[in-house]
């Protein structure tokens, strides 16, 4: 999912099945950022402002904030 920043930049972000959330540059496929959450994700992942939402198996829901 790829979405803009107030930072006025663009980012997309992936969650697998390993448990671990991507921030990645949408334009060059690189990874800016890499977070475990420790289980599988179940849910795509949401942004509200500058915020990720996902949900996890264990079951959890995380909120990573973009900085």
């Amino acid at each position: 999912m790829a979405f803009r920043a107030n930072d006025g930049k663009t980012y997309a972000v992936f969650c697998d099945y390993n448990g671990d959330m991507h921030l990645f540059d949408p334009r060059t496929g690189k990874d800016l950022d890499v977070i475990s959450l420790g289980r599988n994700i179940e849910s795509s992942p949401a942004v509200y402002n500058d915020m990720i939402v996902v949900g996890s198996y264990t079951p959890k829901i995380y909120g990573v904030r973009i900085k």
